[in-house]
């Protein structure tokens, strides 16, 4: 189904030749970039951080899948932050829509058509996006953390995360699974590639701020491995925070209430416990009520007895990562610009 397109260096007389489908024929930054005669609707961009990228294989394998009938590239880039990756991509990408997922995301078959073919529906959009569930084989910590996500109160406020009844209108989508018009993608200007976390949420700002609408489409849906460890977990929610934070310092529009408000309210939880200790002990039961139903909720559901102490246990985790995250956050300051080199990894193009 596919024809793969080797990177020739800069030598005279080289052309590109089919290669086998392998990872590290191209991680030379020394390449030239072929125009291909053939022009493509979609160019999918994934950003890997290093070519010891262990979930790459299984996404590019699921690409391969796609039913969808239109020709389309698949642009890997290494190195750089993600904005400085996604916008190398935009730049080498030829289609007219540009779609984005992370390397440790799996795409049902029908996955690129249905953002395709929502996307097309109204001018009006600027973006289409879906949500991201753990792979069905995932552990039980995975599954547990799908769980927490699935709810208002642990996705926190990611509209790819809590996952909607039907399709709305959004703020922001995740770059884990969205498509835009590369046009419109041009018109903003791209990510701004000083912020190393929250790019997406920018972009999708930026975009919105030209009048176009974000679509959120729930039937839109890949598998996302979850980390491994409850380690993991946490600093990837500690990382989150500060990310939040920097971002707010760095662009006032990302001072939502949906960030301001739970942060200001934690700090000032010691002060109410001095002066009111009984509005911050009904405070704290209606916290802990609340997240020990989710857990039962979860043992109901998946029928697993585990959950009820797991569940419970990854929000508390993930709550209190996020937060001190965000303290962190005012101590590293505004995003600052780290120039770093990006080079196309793998490219290929569908028949």
């Amino acid at each position: 189904m596919f024809e793969l397109v080797q990177l020739a260096k800069k030598q005279k007389g080289v052309y590109p030749k089919k290669a086998s489908w392998r990872l590290h024929d191209l991680h030379s930054c020394d390449v030239m970039w072929i125009k291909l005669e053939m022009p493509v609707e979609v160019s999918i961009v994934i950003p890997i951080r290093d070519e010891k990228d262990s979930y790459i294989s299984e996404c590019l394998a699921s690409l391969k899948e796609t039913t969808f009938s239109g020709k389309f590239e698949v642009i890997v880039i290494k190195g750089g932050n993600r904005s400085q990756a996604r916008n190398f991509g935009i730049k080498l990408a030829r289609g007219e829509i540009i779609v984005f997922i992370d390397s440790d995301c799996k795409a049902s078959r029908d996955w690129l058509s249905l953002l395709v073919s929502n996307l097309k529906q109204s001018s009006t959009l600027g973006g289409v996006g879906g949500i991201n569930v753990s792979p069905s084989d995932d552990s039980i910590l995975g599954k547990a953390v799908d769980l927490v996500f699935s709810s208002y109160l642990g996705s926190l406020g990611s509209a790819s995360l809590h996952k909607p009844s039907k399709p709305k209108f959004v703020n922001a989508l995740a770059c884990i699974n969205s498509a835009f018009w590369r046009k419109v993608l041009l018109e903003t200007g791209g990510f701004d590639e000083e912020f190393e976390l929250c790019e997406d949420t920018n972009l999708s700002y930026k975009v919105r701020a030209l009048g176009y609408k974000l679509l959120l489409v729930p039937s839109i849906c890949v598998e996302h491995h979850r980390r491994s460890t409850i380690k993991q977990f946490a600093k990837q929610f500690f990382l989150y925070g500060v990310g939040r934070m920097r971002s707010i310092l760095t662009n006032r529009s990302y001072a939502n209430k949906g960030a301001i408000v739970p942060f200001v309210g934690v700090l000032l939880f010691p002060f109410v416990a001095w002066f009111f200790p009984f509005i911050a002990l009904v405070l704290l039961a209606i916290y802990l009520i609340t997240i020990l139903l989710k857990g039962l909720q979860a043992v109901i559901k998946m029928k697993e007895v585990r959950f009820l102490f797991l569940v419970p246990l990854l929000f508390v985790i993930e709550h209190s990562s996020y937060f001190i995250g965000m303290i962190y956050g005012i101590k590293k300051g505004k995003w600052k610009r780290k120039d770093a080199p990006c080079e196309i990894f793998y490219h290929w193009v569908s028949k």
